[in-house]
């Protein structure tokens, strides 16, 4: 037998694996995602956080799961399905399209921000 059962085994994980991580990291995978304007009036008027990411990068996704127990209290803009979204990250961030930026409460504005300085944030508004 040129490939064994354990052999057999291990590459249906790794494929699984593979297909798992193409899926997360997939531009062509459909995600909750208001526009830059949606975003920005609802923060304005609701105090929410607006974190601006793009499919593919794993710092937007570490950063999602990590703070999906509060999840409801952020919004989300995806910088490839809003060209106005990506022109706003170029402008906070001189020009470079840096994801993940988020807009705090008080207005200002965050390349890669950590979990915790996002919940104590929110805490704060909460507080």
């Amino acid at each position: 037998m040129l490939i064994g059962a354990d052999s057999a085994l291990w590459g249906l994980v790794v494929m699984s694996v593979c297909l798992a991580a193409a899926w997360v990291s997939s531009p062509l995978r459909q995600d909750r995602s208001l526009t830059h304007w949606d975003a920005q009036q609802r923060h304005v008027r609701d105090g929410f956080v607006v974190v601006y990411w793009r499919p593919g990068s794993w710092g937007c996704l570490r950063l999602r799961s990590a703070l999906r127990s509060v999840s409801g209290q952020i919004l989300w803009v995806n910088v490839w399905a809003d060209d106005e979204a990506a022109a706003f990250v170029r402008d906070v961030n001189g020009g470079a399209e840096v994801v993940p930026t988020a807009i705090l409460r008080n207005g200002d504005a965050v390349s890669h921000p950590t979990p915790e300085a996002l919940r104590a944030d929110l805490s704060a508004r909460t507080a």
